[in-house]
């Protein structure tokens, strides 16, 4: 502190009174010390990582080393300004609205044409149809062949007591007779869940993926980070003009989808059709979820959570191939 403005003159060792007046008496001088002394307050910058402005980090890579880019504010002569950058390798930096941009023109590249949504639908139609009628043979069968074995358990007890048959034996059969009607109803139990009763779920992932980037714009932050992992599971990479060629969900590969998934005759348990009923579903839930958060019904149909049955094999084999509409 600065003495010379109460009116004192410090220096080697002593304080003396000097010939001049005091700017500020000393009352005032020591009252404002604490003040001007004190440590300065760290200034507390609140980072959101799920921000509404940066809805696109957690799935943008870096081009140069292929870190997940992060995203903040940038003040300047203009206001503020968001930037997408890389805190890895700090040598890729993206103005938020351009690669904003990019990214809706992605997904309205990825948006599959009215004439597949078509076909997938009609061929969601026709294996739903096939499934139905497979559960019903399947449900046939099996119920049919319990009780064929509680008639044959009630037509075995009556003969041993009538002697006919030795206890030993009959014992034998109707252990081995226990275990088969307890697998029977297993499987029929397996065959009920396998039912696939919910044809509007995965028509409106169809719908869905007929507009993904207005989908994608018209939604909140959650459902729009879900959105992005859905369609780019291991991110996306962004480049000078645009996005690299990164691995996206197969129901959006509308380029491989006549190779792999549509062709004149489909098996409904191809492991390719089963994952794109899978993204469909999951898809459904996704919008679903959203609509549901913001009370609005009457945007969507309801989805019920299908779990991971697609991905479980049907016990007892598959339903006969059906008609699969090639585009």
């Amino acid at each position: 502190m600065n003495k010379v403005y109460t009116g004192y003159i410090v220096g080697f060792g002593l304080t003396v009174r000097g010939d001049f007046d005091p700017i500020v008496s000393e009352i005032v001088f020591y009252r404002v010390q604490p003040k001007l002394h004190r440590k300065p307050k760290a200034t507390q910058v609140r980072y959101l990582r799920d921000n509404p402005e940066f809805p696109l980090r957690g799935v943008v890579r870096c081009p140069t080393c292929g870190h997940m880019m992060t995203a903040s504010q940038s003040k300047g002569n203009g206001g503020k300004c968001g930037y997408y950058s890389c805190s890895n390798c700090g040598k890729s930096r993206f103005p938020k609205e351009a690669l904003g941009s990019w990214f809706v023109q992605e997904l309205r590249g990825l948006s599959l044409d009215k004439e597949c949504i078509d076909a997938l639908s009609l061929a969601v139609d026709g294996n739903l149809e096939a499934n139905r009628k497979w559960v019903r043979n399947e449900t046939n069968r099996l119920s049919a062949r319990v009780a064929s074995l509680k008639e044959e358990k009630d037509a075995i007890i009556e003969k041993c007591l009538k002697g006919v048959i030795p206890d030993e034996m009959v014992k034998e059969w109707l252990g081995k007779t226990s275990m088969e009607e307890e697998a029977l109803k297993c499987r029929l139990a397996l065959v009920a869940e396998s039912a696939l009763d919910t044809p509007e779920v995965l028509k409106y992932g169809l719908g869905i993926l007929g507009d993904l980037a207005s989908v994608w714009e018209k939604s909140n932050l959650s459902t729009r980070q879900q959105l992005q992992g859905f369609v780019f599971p291991q991110g996306v990479t962004a480049r000078k003009s645009g996005f690299g060629t990164d691995p996206i969900a197969l129901c959006s590969r509308s380029e491989e989808l006549p190779a792999s998934v549509i062709t004149s005759v489909v098996d409904p348990g191809d492991s390719s059709w089963n994952l794109l009923l899978t993204e469909l579903s999951q898809l459904s839930r996704i919008v679903e979820q959203s609509a549901n958060d913001r009370g609005d019904e009457s945007s969507s149909t309801a989805a019920p959570e299908l779990g991971d049955r697609w991905l479980h094999p049907r016990p007892g084999g598959y339903p006969p191939d059906v008609y699969y509409p090639s585009l």
